[in-house]
């Protein structure tokens, strides 16, 4: 009974013993050792930033302003209990041109 008890342990514990002696590696672990090894930083790459054209901007900014401007009128009728139909419209174009000009300049 010993015996048998001793090579069942034998046989659960060998495939442990393999598996110990080789050492497991990811895929690509070897090639980022390497650098590290020889103090490399890999090479980031860095999205180029699109040109901004100036005269766009200054005529996309102006007519943000000039949608901007015509939204108090529209809250003050809003305030006295009548909805202008375009208001809504106005607005998400308003957010619309916004986003735009943000994107543009924000890299």
């Amino acid at each position: 009974m010993r015996t048998i008890m001793l090579i069942l342990f034998a046989t659960l514990l060998s495939p442990q013993l393999s598996l110990a002696q080789q050492p497991l590696f990811r895929p690509g672990s070897r090639e980022a050792a390497k650098l590290q090894d020889r103090n490399e930083v890999p090479p980031q790459l860095k999205p180029k930033a699109p040109a901004v054209d100036p005269a766009k901007l200054k005529s996309e900014a102006d007519e943000l302003v000039k949608r901007a401007q015509s939204i108090p009128a529209g809250i003050e009728r809003v305030t006295k209990g009548q909805l202008p139909s375009d208001l809504s419209q106005q607005l998400k174009e308003i957010e619309k041109l916004a986003k735009q000009l943000r994107r543009q300049i924000s890299p």
